[in-house]
């Protein structure tokens, strides 16, 4: 489903951007922070 609405990208294409943002959030504090932000202002929608 995520990947339908994401301009029906293949579910392997979802996993590797997930992975690679994880990467991404463990190495990089400020980008860590800034993804936490996003997700607790989207989850307030």
């Amino acid at each position: 489903q995520i990947g339908r609405a994401l301009g029906g990208r293949d579910h392997s294409t979802i996993v590797h951007s997930c992975a690679k943002m994880e990467k991404q959030m463990a190495m990089n504090k400020v980008f860590r922070a800034e993804m936490e932000a996003l997700e607790t202002e989207l989850s307030q929608l």
